[in-house]
């Protein structure tokens, strides 16, 4: 399954000299509705209508080559307007309505068309408003809807304009997290898919073609497995961080990303520069600037805080980073769960008591957002004033009312904090046992459950829209300016890492240095999650 394209350019320019503004197409099955694809530079829309294979479940007991089922869309062309009015195999309606002049499209119609970041386009618009994208990939498609304000998030830059911004101040966990996903096969004519080593091998020439490269820390510079190299781990490292060094003094842009919201972007260039990786200068000057080579937890936090206006957040943590960040993004009425020095303040180690929460509450009780860092000395308290906060800006408010959010620095839910050692418990046998850590993820929606009720955090670690749109933003704004196309994301992990450039567009290579093997990749069954190469570790590039 092919994914649609935008015609080429001198093709475009022949259809607009030629004054066609609409082109209609079959013969090319485009899974459950029409695609249409926008051309920002000429205002064309290129619909291709063919939904032949649109439900390959369909009942065959009268008609063999029955592969379309229910499904049916009806495209009209009505003065300067194409409506698309159907129905999907599951018998949701959806349709749309685009005027030739683009700038007349409303929301969320207005985003048909369009292009995300992650490849998929906009097909179509639910009844809910929700809009439908779909991603194709090998042999399978991905189809996805979502809450047209997610989407506008995900526009690729050349689809992005002023009435498809979004403000961060109006950004909601809910319909950040309320897509759906369907994974759907397709027809394969007998065709044999190819094996997973083949389909992601790694090619030298196409890797280093990328402008800019970010990398993840743990398991992927250091931290790393030299098992299958007959290396040891140290071994290893030193060969890993000689390869990234290798692209610094090439000239490529390098950044440094961390899900560990502990670190500000100052801690966390002195720890590259700790392990070897030649950064920069070693002066104060230069540490300063080296800061925008790195992306933390801690900074994607502030910047989101900031960006949404949020100006006395309830932060809990356990470490001067996150805080160290908020200050230099000028967000200093902060109230934390730890004092200036870093020492946990011991107010929120009390019991959980009626007193204690109101106490604690009204004495900040012009609270306006909670941030959940990775809190190593999370107690029952915390939680539970974190969570009255949250109940209490919902109660009594109306539909659409803004309401207190709560933000986590990262989505993970476990970790690792090393391993057991070799004569722990013999009896037991856990000797060389992973112990767990409790990630920030977990953290955070033990205080959602707390309010009882469907409450999301809005995540801003990897692999989050927020940390996406750091990354995409100008410089001007803030952000680091990085153009996703041209960019590889490296790291060990799937669901963090990988997931991210699938999201955002980049391309990926996945070490097997850290927490992922190859049977984990094996397992993975949606082809458009897989990353781009696979190596054994960064020492093979």
């Amino acid at each position: 399954m092919g994914n649609p394209q935008q015609l080429a350019s001198r093709v475009e320019d022949f259809l607009a000299k030629s004054g066609v503004r609409r082109v209609f197409s079959g013969h090319q099955p485009h899974g459950e509705s029409p695609t249409v694809v926008r051309h920002v530079r000429t205002g064309l829309l290129v619909i291709t209508a063919d939904t032949s294979f649109s439900n390959l479940s369909a009942l065959k007991l009268f008609n063999q080559a029955n592969n379309r089922g229910e499904v049916v869309t009806v495209v009209r062309l009505r003065g300067n307007e194409v409506q698309l009015e159907g129905v999907l195999r599951d018998g949701s309606p959806h349709g749309c309505r685009l005027h030739c002049d683009p700038t007349k499209d409303k929301m969320p119609d207005a985003l048909v068309g369009c292009q995300l970041n992650d490849g998929s386009w906009v097909k179509t618009v639910m009844e809910d408003g929700r809009v439908l994208a779909a991603l194709g990939k090998r042999f399978q498609v991905n189809v996805q809807t979502m809450h047209p304000g997610k989407a506008c998030l995900m526009l690729k830059s050349v689809y992005a304009d002023e009435r498809l911004h979004v403000s961060l101040k109006n950004l909601s966990a809910e319909w950040l997290l309320e897509s759906q996903l369907e994974v759907q096969l397709c027809p394969t004519d007998g065709m044999e898919v190819q094996s997973l080593s083949h389909a992601m091998l790694f090619k030298p020439e196409e890797f280093m073609s990328a402008e800019t490269y970010i990398f993840d820390g743990h398991g992927t510079l250091w931290g790393v497995r030299g098992v299958q190299h007959g290396l040891t781990n140290q071994d290893l490292e030193q060969q890993v961080i000689a390869k990234v060094n290798s692209l610094i003094a090439a000239g490529k842009r390098v950044l440094f990303a961390t899900n560990d919201s502990n670190y500000s972007r100052r801690m966390y260039v002195d720890r590259l520069l700790q392990n070897g990786i030649q950064l920069c200068d070693d002066d104060e000057m230069s540490r300063r600037q080296a800061k925008q080579k790195v992306v933390t937890a801690s900074f994607t936090c502030a910047w989101f805080l900031k960006k949404a206006l949020i100006r006395r957040p309830f932060v809990l943590c356990s470490h001067l980073g996150l805080l160290e960040e908020l200050k230099e993004a000028g967000i200093t009425d902060y109230v934390a769960t730890i004092d200036e020095y870093g020492t946990p303040k011991q107010e929120f180690f009390a019991p959980v008591t009626k007193d204690n929460v109101t106490r604690l509450v009204h004495q900040s009780k012009d609270v306006d957002a909670i941030v959940v860092g990775w809190d190593q000395q999370l107690t029952a308290l915390k939680v539970a004033v974190a969570a009255a906060f949250l109940k209490w800006s919902r109660d009594g408010a109306e539909e659409g009312q803004n309401v207190m959010q709560i933000v986590q620095c990262s989505s993970d839910h476990a970790g690792v904090l090393g391993v057991t050692a070799e004569d722990f418990l013999p009896g037991r046998q856990w000797a060389n046992r992973s112990i767990p850590a409790v990630g920030n993820g977990t953290m955070s929606q033990m205080i959602c459950a707390s309010v009882g009720r469907d409450i999301k955090a809005i995540d801003v670690g990897k692999p989050s829209e927020v940390l996406i749109e750091a990354l995409k933003r100008p410089v001007e704004e803030e952000g680091y300016g990085v153009h996703l196309d041209k960019a590889v994301m490296v790291g060990d992990t799937l669901d963090t890492d990988i997931e991210l450039a699938v999201r955002s567009g980049m391309r990926s290579l996945l070490v097997l240095s850290g927490v992922t093997s190859l049977s984990d990749l094996e397992k993975l069954r949606e082809t458009t999650r897989f990353p781009t190469w696979v190596v054994d570790s960064l020492a093979d590039i």
